[in-house]
């Protein structure tokens, strides 16, 4: 359900939860602000193959924050293609995708043991 929170236009409550979550923690992260290029556009016979991106809902210092509820389809594609890219190209990144408000809390706790 879509819904807006300081300002914000979130896609999802869990995205909403999220976000207050790191607020409480004191926790820096960015919503959509990022995006990745999985794979990028190339020409195959002739016709324009457009890129394949990656826009994670949260990004911080260190970590990397997708919350799915209901996933898709594309969406098992795109995280092991995205996980692909975190090791070659941001080894240490921690990536969490959280599908639950409790999911969230333990992320945040874990979070927070790690910044202190």
């Amino acid at each position: 359900t879509p819904n807006e929170y300081d300002g914000i236009k979130f896609r999802s409550k869990l995205e909403t939860y999220t976000y207050k979550k790191l607020k409480e923690a004191k926790i820096d992260a960015e919503y959509e602000k990022h995006r990745f290029d999985l794979l990028p556009a190339f020409v195959f016979d002739n016709k324009k193959i457009r890129a394949i991106t990656y826009l994670p809902d949260f990004v911080g210092f260190g970590f990397i924050i997708e919350c799915k509820g209901f996933p898709n389809e594309a969406w098992p594609l795109r995280e092991k293609l995205f996980k692909h890219y975190l090791s070659t190209s941001m080894p240490g990144f921690k990536f969490y995708v959280v599908h639950t408000q409790k999911e969230v809390d333990a992320m945040i706790a874990e979070l927070k043991t790690n910044r202190a």
